[in-house]
């Protein structure tokens, strides 16, 4: 039996909107103000970008995540636009060897991860959480150009220093803060929270959102492990591929985004196969690594995505991860506010959400070292048995 996700405490709250602030307006910020809510709690939320973000960045919905957005009542708008991840075909070390069929023995109504990029994955947040924050008190907008200076907890005050785009200081005392601003969270390092955990080395990852053509029929994603690194590419919505490779890296600084060329050839080199890459609508490079925070809490602060874990981008979990803690999060927030639950609820967040983030952590550091640096054993294993 799985356990039933909590569906909404149905009750108007007329605390203020300043009680609760929300930092970063990604998937995981959006998530939480859109849950606070749904639940009837209002929140400021900022972000020190100028706007939202167009590119596609992380992809995948998981059906886990895909569960959590139907309770939130929004998935119907992201099925619409996104595409579903069926299969992967796998060739490794100079053979297919096999595919994994992604909606096979999935116990959820939702039968395999759908593709779609962060960009939408944000628009479609940000309109569900106008939708369903109109009927409050003060409706929840997105303020843009404003970031976050300073944090500190006094006792049982926060006192935040907010800088807006035209210089100006603001100090604010929020009841509640939670951090949803990244890797480079300001929160997690103005509450001097670690963020312990280790830089990869050897590789560096290329990727492209483009147009292909090759031998392959639509409908399947490929994965391809070499000797030299891997690839990956997978089905995006209007016709787009997102290609994802691994190449040596053996000079420190990051030069600058690949090109579509580079791209197109490192992907016929490592697949051995023909590809004609077009119409680029991305083109990044970047390194990676794993860290985590040793509490996602510090008293009346809280974190939740990228900015209390990291891991490398395999399996595509990174975005479902934080979608999944804002939401177990926003509902305990929400009824703690409201006086329906004792703020004892709100200690368990963190031991329902750090498991899973070391399992994540986990599962890729192994996958990626299995992947990148696998032995003569492994290759023989996998080609000969699949």
């Amino acid at each position: 039996m799985r356990p039933l996700l909590f569906e909404g405490l149905n009750h108007m709250s007329a605390v203020p909107p300043s009680a609760v602030v929300v930092i970063g307006a990604g998937p995981v910020g959006l998530t939480l103000a859109a849950e606070l809510a749904r639940q009837g709690i209002g929140c400021r939320i900022i972000d020190k970008a100028d706007g939202p973000k167009t590119i596609s960045k992380a992809l995948v919905l998981h059906v886990r995540a895909q569960e959590v957005l139907a309770t939130m009542g929004c998935l119907d708008h992201f099925l619409r636009r996104a595409v579903p991840m069926q299969s992967v075909r796998v060739h490794a070390y100079g053979r297919v060897i096999g595919a994994w069929h992604l909606g096979k023995g999935v116990d959820s109504p939702y039968r395999a991860p759908i593709i779609i990029g962060q960009g939408e994955t944000e628009q479609l947040l940000a309109e569900h959480l106008q939708r369903v924050s109109a009927t409050l008190p003060t409706p929840v907008s997105i303020e843009w150009q404003v970031g976050l200076e300073a944090i500190r907890q006094e006792g049982e005050q926060i006192v935040a220093t907010l800088r807006h785009a035209d210089g100006q200081l603001e100090e604010i005392h929020p009841d509640w803060l939670i951090g949803c601003d990244g890797a480079e969270s300001v929160v997690r390092k103005g509450v001097h929270l670690a963020f312990e955990g280790e830089r990869y080395t050897g590789e560096q990852f290329i990727q492209a959102d483009a147009h292909i053509a090759w031998a392959f029929r639509p409908g399947e994603s490929h994965l391809f492990l070499t000797r030299k690194g891997f690839g990956m590419v997978i089905e995006m919505p209007d016709s787009l591929v997102r290609i994802f490779l691994s190449v040596p890296d053996e000079s420190p600084p990051l030069q600058r985004d690949p090109t579509l060329a580079e791209v197109q050839q490192t992907l016929v080199d490592l697949g051995q196969i023909q590809a004609t890459l077009s119409a680029p609508t991305w083109l990044s490079r970047f390194r990676t690594g794993r860290a985590m925070t040793p509490r996602f809490r510090e008293g009346r602060v809280f974190l939740a995505g990228d900015a209390c874990h990291v891991h490398v981008p395999i399996g595509g979990q990174g975005m479902n991860t934080g979608i999944q803690d804002a939401f177990n999060l926003g509902w305990k927030l929400a009824a703690v506010i409201q006086g329906q639950a004792p703020q004892d609820l709100l200690d368990t967040y963190e031991p329902e959400r750090m498991p899973v983030a070391q399992t994540v952590l986990h599962g890729t550091d192994m996958a990626y070292r299995r992947v990148l640096q696998s032995s003569p054993r492994v290759r023989f294993i996998a080609r000969t048995l699949g």
